[in-house]
């Protein structure tokens, strides 16, 4: 059989042969970029030490404990209504293209998909945090998969959750339920409701800005000597006003507490959400890499066996 598969790679023609040699190449890459990608997630759950939200640093950590929607009110999935932290959807369309069999062949087309973005409360016993969860990796606890002849599930296809295969469209929905476990690797940070200097010049700009666009109410305020202007001396009362107001606003925004939140980390460090426990998401990524890890070597081995055939 070895024999037979080299002589046919050897006839190949020049762009048929690059053709093969770009599909096992690039089949190669896949099986490394894999197998690299899951063991270094991997080996990175198994080293991180576990957090409490109460004592957690500003950086990259790793928590866990229960999933909860902002203000006790759940999201709502957005084809089969179900009360959620967090959704994704998929809806494709099925295509039939030309077969040289009997029976044509069916491929199936995303013509609709989102993912939501709504913040929801991870809580343990120390504290809650925010979770934005835009740009995360999520494993969620259900996963539905049906058919049916609407472009929008209808009542009917909802009835039937994968009790058939027919349908023109094929509904994808995945969600995270309020009350359940979850586990979360990501960038932890606390946002204060004091502005910094910055934030503070940028207000007082604002504010004056505003009062000058009001000229007559601007010269009733600060013009002392009832010229009619207002000159370099009541223009600087005016700065005064606008940055005691400034702290004002701050000190309103001192009595508030500060938010912690969680969310895509800016380095090139992975953001997880899962509902699976982190000894049951390691294994998942040690079997990915082990996938990846054949894969890449079987690729390997595929382009030896190739070239030794075109060129041996």
């Amino acid at each position: 059989m070895l024999a037979e598969l080299t002589f046919n790679i050897g006839t190949l023609s020049q762009g048929q042969f690059g053709l093969l040699f770009l599909v096992l190449a690039v089949f190669t890459g896949v099986g490394f970029f894999l197998w690299k990608k899951s063991f270094q997630q991997a080996r990175m759950m198994e080293d991180m030490p576990r957090s409490k939200i109460r004592s957690a640093a500003q950086g990259f950590v790793e928590l866990s404990g229960t999933q909860h929607p902002l203000g006790g009110t759940p999201l709502s999935a957005p084809l089969t209504g179900s009360a959620c932290t967090w959704w994704d959807y998929k809806i494709e369309k099925s295509e039939q293209t030309p077969s040289s069999k009997s029976q044509d062949s069916t491929s199936w087309s995303t013509v609709e998909k989102d993912t939501s973005v709504g913040f929801f409360h991870l809580k343990d016993e120390t504290g809650e945090i925010l979770v934005n969860p835009m740009g995360a990796d999520v494993t969620a606890s259900l996963q539905r998969v049906w058919h049916g002849d609407a472009r929008r599930p209808n009542g009917d296809s909802l009835s039937r959750f994968g009790a058939s295969l027919k349908g023109r469209y094929r509904y994808t929905e995945r969600i995270m339920r309020p009350g359940e476990p979850i586990y979360a690797l990501g960038h932890f940070e606390t946002w204060s409701n004091v502005p910094g200097k910055k934030k503070r010049s940028q207000k007082r700009a604002e504010i004056l800005s505003g009062w000058k666009n009001d000229a007559d109410e601007l010269v009733r305020r600060f013009d002392a000597d009832g010229d009619g202007r207002v000159d370099g001396d009541e223009w600087e009362k005016a700065r005064e006003a606008a940055q005691a107001l400034v702290e004002e606003q701050v000190t309103e925004a001192a009595m508030k507490p500060d938010v912690d939140i969680l969310m895509k980390p800016e380095e090139d460090n992975p953001f997880i959400l899962s509902t699976k426990s982190q000894d049951e998401l390691t294994k998942v990524y040690r079997w990915k890499a082990l996938g990846g890890l054949v894969l890449f070597l079987a690729g390997i081995a595929a382009v030896g066996v190739t070239l030794n055939a075109r060129f041996g």
